[in-house]
Formats: structure tokens, C-alpha cells, sequence
């Protein structure tokens, strides 16, 4: 994922107030990578293939 990708994603979850992102760590690999660098989010449940990230308050 190139860096407009990333600041399109992160944009779309600050427009809808998305707080929580389920996501397939294979299907969804980059955007995987990507929470997990970014401040203010954070992998609440990881195992059987999904990963659930959470915004920090």
C-alpha cells in the first residue's frame, strides 16, 4: 500500500468516526501493517486469522 492508500484509509476512519476495524491478516495484510504503526490505535483481539484494532480514547 502506497502512502496516498494509507492517508486515504486513515482519512475515511476519521470521517466516519470509525472506531472499530475487523480485518482479515490475510486479505488485509497492509492495512494490518498499517494500524498497527499508527498512534492511537491498537490490536484488541488477534487469532484465527482476524485482528481487531480499537481507537485509543
Amino acid at each position: 500500500m502506497n502512502p496516498s492508500e494509507q492517508d486515504f484509509w486513515m482519512r475515511q476512519f476519521d470521517q466516519e468516526n470509525v472506531q472499530v476495524v475487523v480485518l482479515s491478516l490475510q486479505e488485509d495484510d497492509d492495512l494490518v501493517k498499517i494500524l498497527r504503526r499508527q498512534p492511537g490505535w491498537s490490536a484488541d483481539f488477534e487469532g484465527d486469522g482476524t485482528v481487531i484494532f480499537a481507537r485509543s480514547t
